[in-house]
């Protein structure tokens, strides 16, 4: 049925649904050792839950929340090594006197590193975590509000300026991610506000991904500063790193400048368009 809301008639019933397919299609992912597709689905299912109600709302949500990302963060440094090798390889790319292949080697990276993943029992947290889903009481929380949460929660994040410490950014990034997640589900009920806000969002999110899989290498590089392919990478990753701050920053300012009430409210309003319409 996709990854959306359905009809404002069935919402609870929708919720609950959209939190339960995520939890399968992650076990799915990670009975084919696809990390991050698993990772997305854990992700996608957070967003939904929160749409539900926001932390602290509901023990049983609470828990569906921490062990979601518990199960992500198990199998998150195989996706980290991968994401840095991408990384070196990309600046490479633009930085023709960088040798990726000897940053690689030098950091001492591997697609598969060592450590021993219990595919088996994660596969089988995912299913526990798919029938906790299915018997969620979303009640009558107010979609729109908790979409509305997300949003005020990105907006609230966004970094004071370019050189604000990346812990700032990826703080940021996360909160948008999730607000990005939650207007894809909400788009059918209010696709004249949605659909364009979603296209600019992924353009949001993948910009302040990328920003943070920089910040990560700059992190990892900076332990061998003094090798000349090291340094060339810093710079690289750097200017890189910069560019991405200041586009993101400029596109967020616009998509987060009005406030959290006027934001809600549109939605309600096209919300109740589309139920009259009906």
């Amino acid at each position: 049925m996709g990854y959306r809301l359905r009809d404002p008639r069935t919402i609870a019933d929708d919720r609950r649904r959209l939190v339960r397919e995520q939890y399968q299609r992650a076990g799915i992912a990670l009975g084919e050792r696809k990390v991050h597709r698993a990772r997305t689905s854990c992700k996608r299912a957070r967003a939904a839950i929160l749409l539900i109600g926001p932390r602290g709302s509901d023990p049983a949500l609470d828990e569906l929340l921490d062990r979601t990302q518990s199960l992500a963060s198990a199998v998150g440094r195989r996706r980290d090594a991968q994401v840095l090798i991408r990384t070196i390889e990309r600046l490479a790319m633009r930085q023709r006197d960088c040798d990726a292949a000897a940053v690689i080697a030098r950091l001492g990276l591997s697609l598969w590193p060592p450590g021993e993943v219990d595919w088996e029992c994660l596969i089988d947290e995912a299913g526990r975590l798919a029938e906790m889903a299915g018997r969620l009481d979303p009640g009558n929380s107010s979609v729109w509000e908790q979409a509305g949460r997300g949003y005020a929660r990105a907006r609230r994040r966004a970094p004071a300026s370019l050189n604000a410490p990346p812990e700032d950014f990826h703080r940021w990034r996360t909160a948008c991610k999730t607000h990005w997640y939650q207007v894809r589900i909400i788009r059918p009920l209010a696709p004249a506000l949605i659909g364009p806000r979603s296209r600019e969002l992924r353009t949001l999110t993948e910009w302040q991904g990328k920003h943070h899989d920089l910040a990560m290498l700059l992190d990892r590089l900076e332990e061998h500063r003094g090798d000349v392919d090291i340094d060339r990478m810093v710079a690289a990753a750097s200017h890189r790193q910069h560019r991405l701050a200041r586009k993101a920053l400029g596109l967020g300012g616009r998509l987060f400048s009005e406030k959290r009430s006027a934001f809600v409210a549109a939605l309600e309003e096209l919300g109740k368009g589309r139920r009259r319409s009906r």
